[in-house]
Parts: C-alpha cells; sequence; structure tokens
C-alpha cells in the first residue's frame, strides 16, 4: 500500500474518482436534455458511451495496486 495513494481507507487515485464523475456526467446529460439545453438525439448518443468509457474505467481499476 502506498502511503501517498491512501488516506484512510479512501484511495486517491484519480482512475477511482473517475466513476462518480461519470455518474454525475450521465445525469447531467438527461438534465440538459429535460431542460431543452441538450437534443434527445445527443443524450441518445452519449449515455452509452459514458456507460462503455465507466466500464472501461472499471476494468482498468482491477489493475491497480493501491489496495494490494
Amino acid at each position: 500500500m502506498d502511503a501517498h495513494h491512501m488516506q484512510g481507507k479512501t484511495c486517491t487515485c484519480e482512475h477511482h474518482q473517475m466513476i462518480p464523475a461519470l455518474i454525475v456526467l450521465f445525469g447531467l446529460d438527461f438534465f440538459l436534455a429535460a431542460l431543452g439545453i441538450f437534443t434527445w438525439g445527443f443524450v441518445a448518443l452519449t449515455w452509452p458511451l459514458l456507460v462503455i468509457f465507466a466500464g472501461l474505467v472499471k476494468m482498468n481499476e482491477m489493475r491497480c495496486n493501491c489496495y494490494k
């Protein structure tokens, strides 16, 4: 366990903070479409990309050494 990556039991690695950021973007995508700022066609294109990217980030976390 690398001391500069861990503070208590929370990892500060940037890739571990990506999933919450992608969840916010996912919700923001739908919220802005509901307000009429984004078109629903744009949302239909971006939300699957956000989910795919979140999956790739999650797969990459398995290689992280901060919890070992």
